[in-house]
């Protein structure tokens, strides 16, 4: 046998040097395989991402055909399991982690500005941080939101108030609820769920301002009559009450800060001095309890209480308590204004200053007449008064 040098090896045509095999090795090569493995997989992955990402967000009108339809894509917790499982490496995608943050800061002043209970505002963000695959901690309270979330821009938690408050609205909640049972589906895309929450946010009331007083006159005018012993002229004056204080709800105290903090006291006291100057007519017609309890039955925190009372129930403290001093302290106000307005009645007219005089006649009436022939309530209290 021939002696061989140990840098040449044998090939079809006969002995070639190592230099010559590398040579030849490096021409029929493509240029992209020479990339190295990491940047191979960073750039598949990317491709894929790109086309993923291409084939679900699509526009909000979904007028590509040629896309598949969004309730059979799974979801992006789904697919970046996939991946996992896979052994790929997952760049991070700073624009739809951006869209995802967007989405739960919206889905919060959504949930805030109309009234959700603390209980299913924590489990519907924590569930849609889930889903989404975000490192994010939330902490509620009354009006406010902390969110806690970690960026992967700059690699650094931050932290964001969410600020918002307003009345219970059902109808804007159940939108709420179907549009975020869609996205934990993954039927709609995080983009396009963002701008239906704004919608519902900017949207206008469902019926105007001149149908809800007429709303308002109903209501009041019923629980005069049922709850508080009313007549029925009782039940005109506190419905007419229980409009204009749901008219500077709606207009003076939503465009005035100022004003919205003693709003319901002011109410308060124009009622009771209203009531107080229709019971202390001769003809004793009106009655003062039934005019003056009836028309501030709107502003009552009833809803409040019942709140207070589940937080309580499932063991949230904090938010519990919060509402329920601020409901027993809020009803302790407008009792305190239906006195203010009362007593400056009597004082602006000293000769009502007493309900009976020596005579045991009535100076301040209470609607006994018509108490008597219309409604049982005021009658027995009228007999129990003579006694």
């Amino acid at each position: 046998m021939s002696s061989r040098r140990p840098s040449e090896r044998t090939i079809s045509g006969g002995p070639v040097s190592y230099e010559d095999l590398v040579d030849r090795r490096l021409r029929s090569t493509s240029f992209d395989s020479g990339v190295s493995g990491s940047t191979r997989r960073a750039s598949s992955v990317e491709s894929g991402r790109r086309k993923s990402s291409s084939t679900i967000y699509s526009n909000s009108d979904g007028s590509n055909s040629n896309r598949p339809k969004l309730g059979n894509q799974p979801s992006y917790r789904d697919r970046v399991r996939e991946l996992r499982k896979k052994g790929k490496h997952i760049e991070p995608d700073f624009t739809e982690f951006r869209e995802r943050i967007e989405f739960i800061l919206t889905f919060a002043k959504v949930l805030l500005s109309f009234g959700a209970p603390s209980h299913r505002v924590e489990s519907q963000l924590t569930s849609s941080a889930e889903m989404m695959d975000l490192q994010i901690g939330f902490i509620h309270l009354p009006n406010l939101i902390i969110v806690t979330f970690l960026d992967s821009e700059s690699h650094l938690y931050r932290t964001k108030f969410i600020r918002a408050g307003g009345r219970v609205s059902l109808t804007a909640l159940h939108k709420i609820h179907l549009l975020y049972r869609e996205v934990l589906r993954g039927k709609v895309p995080v983009t396009v769920a963002t701008r239906r929450l704004r919608a519902v946010l900017r949207a206008k009331p469902i019926y105007p301002t001149w149908l809800r007083c007429i709303f308002a006159f109903a209501c009041a005018s019923i629980i005069c009559s049922t709850a508080f012993g009313g007549a029925i002229v009782d039940m005109f004056i506190s419905g007419a009450s229980a409009s204009t204080l749901q008219y500077l709800g709606l207009r003076a105290a939503s465009r005035s800060s100022i004003y919205a903090n003693v709003y319901e006291i002011s109410v308060a006291i124009i009622v009771s001095f209203l009531a107080r100057a229709l019971g202390t007519l001769r003809a004793n017609i009106f009655c003062f309890s039934a005019i003056s309890s009836a028309g501030v039955v709107l502003i009552l925190p009833g809803f409040t209480v019942l709140i207070s009372a589940l937080e309580l129930t499932s063991k949230n403290i904090v938010c519990g308590s919060v509402r329920m001093v601020y409901a027993i302290i809020y009803t302790l106000f407008l009792g305190f204004g239906l006195t203010i307005g009362s007593e400056l009645y009597l004082a602006c007219q000293p000769q009502c200053g007493s309900e009976y005089g020596p005579d045991r006649t009535r100076r301040v009436g209470d609607g006994a007449w018509i108490c008597s022939h219309f409604t049982s309530t005021c009658k027995h209290q009228r007999h129990a008064m003579d006694r």
